[in-house]
């Protein structure tokens, strides 16, 4: 089953609040009208390797699913996780640069926890961000920001 607008803009939603507050630069957040992405985060580039930057991206990467998680209140949802599948494959990526295969399971869980946090703590905003999206479809960062730190910029 495939998700709506609503459900895309949530997820997206969650991973642009949290691009803010773990301080990576947010480019934009967006719905888009074609396959096979149907919503898009991005963040300016990074360098390789830097763990505390890799920590970060991975609770960016766990952050739209637990956004959708957090809407239908449910702990665990087969279709939310399979969308998601993007994500958790990056977050993967980013965990085997650097520790073992045997250590990456328990990293990954720690960030999927910290990116549950982070959006428990920020629910409101991702709301406003949800609706910013599906009225616009498309957010630059500034505005982003705007809406989660109430900084004030002219749109």
């Amino acid at each position: 089953m495939a998700a709506g607008p609503r459900h895309l803009a949530l997820h997206e939603a969650g991973h642009a609040v949290a691009a803010i507050r773990l301080r990576l630069s947010l480019r934009y957040t967006m719905l888009e009208a074609r396959e096979p992405h149907q919503g898009s985060t991005v963040i300016s580039p990074r360098p390789n390797g830097n763990p505390d930057r890799d920590r970060r991206e991975a609770v960016l990467a766990f952050a739209g699913h637990e956004a959708r998680l957090q809407d239908i209140r449910k702990d665990f949802d087969i279709a939310v996780r399979m969308e998601c599948d993007d994500d958790f494959r990056s977050a993967r990526a980013l965990a085997a640069r650097h520790m073992s295969e045997e250590r990456i399971n328990a990293w990954l869980e720690d960030r999927r926890k910290d990116a549950r946090a982070l959006v428990a703590a920020d629910w409101d905003a991702i709301q406003a961000v949800t609706s910013a999206i599906l009225a616009r479809r498309k957010l630059y960062g500034p505005e982003v920001r705007a809406m989660v730190l109430g900084d004030r910029i002219a749109l």
